[in-house]
């Protein structure tokens, strides 16, 4: 009987170490896969520590290194501590995906995402309730994008303080169910298209420097359902195209409100409207591009 006891007694102690989980793992330069993620013990990867990590937990990158691309799947907050580089490299797939469940938030804070060779996109948004993209940089992404909402997307999206530079697609929204998103404070430079917002998309782009795009936003409706964009006191300038807002089927919706931005020496129009609606508060400096606009815009009274 003392036997099965002690027989007993160990197999619920191996059982719970193999499915002890942390509420904040760390990673590391000098971390080891093998370990168990804590602070103490931090592992190698993110992909290592995510599987350690209680959902609605952390993962910190505590160290300058590349910690290798990983899925999430879970609520999670993923984050480089401040002052720290944290890099990962898209390698013949997303550099970061989430496919998380409808209830769960994710955050992604502090991280430097490259292309690495066969890359997809840098960060692919496929599932989830919100997301939130903090103070990261996304470069190089030149087969898609550096930040793709996809598929469902999440019905609420933050990206705050990105820099996107030198992807295909800056920042890409095309997905299937209402998605509501806010692009704040960043730079979408140097890409073939900055910002393209297509089908089910309500979407504000506030404070951002959109310049030295081939287009700077492209807004379009391929299915009966509006794509929405405000833009807020941006600088949308040296595009190829500042604005291009299309409707390629008349009974198809593609709006573009404009309040407070700076529109200039774009190569092509400043605004471009195609069969779409463009508002304007009448507070935007149109000028110096060529031409300023096509295709009309529609005046709205400030409130």
């Amino acid at each position: 009987m003392r036997r099965l006891q002690v027989a007993v007694s160990l197999l619920l102690f191996v059982t719970t170490a193999a499915v002890a989980q942390n509420s904040r793992s760390a990673v590391s330069l000098n971390g080891n896969d093998a370990n168990t993620c804590t602070l103490v013990a931090p592992c190698r990867t993110f992909g290592v520590a995510l599987a350690h990590t209680n959902p609605g937990g952390e993962v910190i990158a505590l160290d300058s290194a590349g910690y290798g691309q990983f899925t999430v799947t879970q609520a999670v907050t993923i984050s480089g501590a401040p002052g720290v580089h944290a890099a990962l490299m898209g390698t013949g797939a997303n550099a970061v995906s989430v496919n998380a469940g409808a209830t769960d938030a994710v955050v992604l804070r502090n991280l430097v995402i490259l292309a690495g060779a066969g890359a997809v996109n840098g960060i692919e948004i496929l599932s989830a309730n919100s997301v939130h993209v903090l103070n990261c940089l996304v470069r190089g992404f030149t087969a898609n994008s550096g930040v793709a909402v996809i598929g469902n997307g999440a019905q609420n999206t933050l990206i705050d303080h990105l820099v996107a530079e030198e992807n295909s697609l800056g920042v890409t929204i095309f997905t299937n169910a209402q998605v509501r998103a806010r692009i704040t404070n960043s730079e979408i430079d140097n890409n073939t298209i900055g910002v393209y917002a297509i089908n089910d998309v309500e979407a504000v782009v506030s404070n951002t420097s959109i310049s030295g795009n081939g287009t700077g936003v492209h807004v379009q409706s391929t299915l009966s359902t509006t794509a929405d964009v405000t833009l807020d006191h941006c600088i949308i300038s040296s595009n190829g195209k500042g604005i291009f807002a299309t409707n390629p089927d008349i009974n198809l919706r593609a709006v573009v409100r404009l309040y407070g931005n700076v529109i200039s020496y774009n190569i092509g129009a400043g605004v471009q409207n195609s069969s779409s609606t463009a508002f304007t508060y009448g507070n935007n400096a149109l000028s110096a591009n060529h031409p300023d606009v096509m295709g009309g815009l529609t005046a709205l009274a400030q409130q």
